[in-house]
Order: structure tokens, then sequence, then C-alpha cells
């Protein structure tokens, strides 16, 4: 079996690192101009956003060694690829079709990342992620989703002309997966817009 050259190995290795980062739960974010969920919910728990990258107001924009998320998912990185690079080795691939046939995957952490990065989720889920204010957050989402959803089916003539066009009957399968299409297609903010549209009797209607 062939040997692949050592650089091809570590540009490979590269490459998955940075689709299994570009996939994985835990990611660093830049702070919107529009504040996400959870955005909102780590300055409602008395997060800074001068305290996140990528901000103007950071006082280490542009000089990320200053940053302790920065330094933590350098070194996530670094693992990521060191154990990629030594399963690559070991496996000495010939071809794509060895990578696809062998009985596990060929990008991942090293055991004792895997082991800080359970720690890691585990805290987060209990102290932000499950946090109480982030819930009341995404249940009040939940509700202008439903609430949505609910009138639209029931009264597609609210719906704006272009996509009246393509709606069914009231109440009718047609129009449910039309309403889910255009709900779905809704950011953050033009969902809570068009909440307050439709529910607000003092709301202007455009």
């Amino acid at each position: 079996m062939r040997f692949l050259p050592a650089f091809p190995c570590q540009l490979l290795a590269t490459i998955l690192v940075l689709l299994s980062l570009a996939t994985s739960g835990f990611a660093h974010r830049f702070a919107p101009v529009d504040l996400s969920p959870e955005l909102q919910a780590y300055v409602a728990n008395g997060g800074a956003l001068a305290d996140l990258c990528g901000t103007g107001d950071s006082p280490h924009s542009g000089n990320m060694a200053d940053c302790k998320t920065c330094r933590l998912i350098g070194a996530m990185a670094d693992d990521l690829i060191a154990e990629t690079t030594q399963r690559i080795s070991d496996l000495a691939p010939s071809s794509a079709d060895d990578i696809r046939r062998h009985d596990r995957p060929v990008a991942g952490f090293s055991e004792a990342m895997l082991d800080h990065d359970a720690n890691i989720k585990k805290f987060l889920f209990a102290n932000m992620y499950r946090h109480y204010k982030l819930n009341r957050m995404t249940s009040k989402g939940r509700r202008v989703v439903r609430d949505l959803f609910v009138l639209l089916l029931a009264e597609p003539e609210c719906l704006p002309t272009e996509w009246q066009l393509d709606a069914g009957p009231p109440n009718s399968e047609q129009t449910a997966q039309l309403v889910a299409d255009y709900i779905g297609g809704m950011t953050d903010r033009f969902a809570l817009d068009e909440h307050q549209r439709l529910f607000n009797l003092h709301s202007k209607i455009s």
C-alpha cells in the first residue's frame, strides 16, 4: 500500500478539521448587529459584548492572543489537526475509499480533548443553554412561530400577495406547507416584526 506524502496528509487533516469545526456545536461567534437569542442570554446574565472578539468595543479586537475563547478553540484545533494527522498516518490510505471503509472517523479529537470537550459542554448546558432566562426566550420564540402558523393557516389571505397565489383553502395541507415555508424563511427579527404587525392592534400593517 502506498503511503501518502507528509504534506498532503497534513493538508487533508487541516481540511477535515475545518469541516469538523464548521459543523460542531461548539463555535466562537462574532457579535452581530441584531443580537441573537444566545447573545441576549449572555448579556442578560451579566456578560459584556466588549468581552467578545470581533466587536468594535472589544479591548482585544485584532489581538486574538488575549482572548480566552480564541485560545481555547486554538488548542482544540491544534489537537484535532495532530490527532487527525496521526490517524491518517496510521491508516496510510491510498484512496478515498480506504477512508470511507475505515471503521472509525479519520478526523477527530484525542481522548484527552474529548474529555475536556465533554466537560465544557456539560458546564455550558447547565449554566447557559438550559439557563432559565434562555429557556424563557426560547419559549417566547415557540409562541411566536405557533401564533404565526395558526393564524396564517386559518387565514391565508393575510399572507403577502405573492404567497397567496400558491395557497390552498384555509387549514388545508397545501396551505400548511406554504405557511411552513413562509415562516421557515424568516429571520428572527422579521418573525418578531411580523408577529407584531399581525397581533398588535396598534401596530402598523406594513
